[in-house]
């Protein structure tokens, strides 16, 4: 795999369930797939395939477009989605959200900070530095603590301020695999999925894959298929277009 595809392995991990690993592996390697093809590989039903492909497009790690196509028998149309991981936009996607993640951290830290105070020395109630104006006994030349009277002394709130350090720490070591490609990937032009062309060498594919024992729906002309039916071909252009579309789209059954 290349870059681009460790990094997005890299977050899988990082970030989702196992499922959710196992269908963004199998869309780097077949690089489009529908919600019944990830179904096959994944062994799970197509609404199970459904809500992981959708999980992962409201987190826009995966990319959706509809076709309308004709099925195997050609005499119908059905309304297909198809979902890929845009290599391009996976990567920019990314780099903001560890951005995020790193600046959620550091502004928890800073709160920490900004929550060290006073506390009191008897009674251990604790006070934020906004509520100082009203505790200063003037006559005593200190803080003194509405309570029990006790005088305030400042508190650095330590356990809170190593939590959240270690919490950095550790979120650090843990993205410094996914940092390291999105440096790589820096000084790399990504091009954008050309889905296209991934949809149609998909279709390729799997007419190469298909039994060729299978019986297959011969062609048929128009004509063919209404005489099939016992019908006479339409005198008018009306009647013409309502075969057309019972032939093209089928009959209802």
């Amino acid at each position: 795999m290349g870059t681009v595809e460790n990094l997005v392995c890299l977050v899988g991990r990082m970030f989702y369930e196992d499922k959710f690993v196992v269908a963004l592996e199998i869309l780097l390697q077949d690089r489009v797939v529908t919600e019944d093809t990830l179904g096959d590989k994944m062994d799970i039903t197509q609404k199970e395939a459904s809500g992981i492909l959708t999980r992962l497009r409201q987190d826009r790690l995966v990319r959706s477009v509809s076709r309308i196509e004709k099925t195997s028998d050609e005499r119908r149309f059905c309304y297909r989605i198809y979902f890929y991981v845009d290599r391009s936009d996976v990567v920019d996607l990314i780099k903001y959200k560890i951005f995020l993640l790193r600046r959620e951290i550091e502004e928890k830290g800073r709160q920490e900070l900004s929550r060290t105070g006073y506390v009191c020395t008897l009674c251990g109630c604790r006070y934020g530095e906004l509520d100082l104006k009203t505790l200063f006994a003037g006559d005593r030349r200190m803080f003194l603590c509405e309570t029990c009277g006790g005088e305030l002394a400042q508190s650095a709130v330590e356990k809170e301020k190593e939590e959240n350090e270690q919490e950095h720490q550790e979120f650090m070591a843990e993205a410094a695999p996914i940092l390291e490609c999105l440096k790589e990937l820096d000084e790399r032009v990504i091009q954008e999925t050309d889905i296209d062309a991934e949809i149609a060498r998909m279709g390729d594919e799997k007419a190469v894959e298909e039994d060729p024992a299978e019986e297959s729906v011969p062609d048929e002309t128009l004509t063919e298929y209404l005489s099939e039916k016992d019908q006479e071909p339409a005198e008018n252009e009306e009647d013409y277009g309502q075969y057309y579309e019972q032939f093209y789209c089928g009959d209802g059954d």
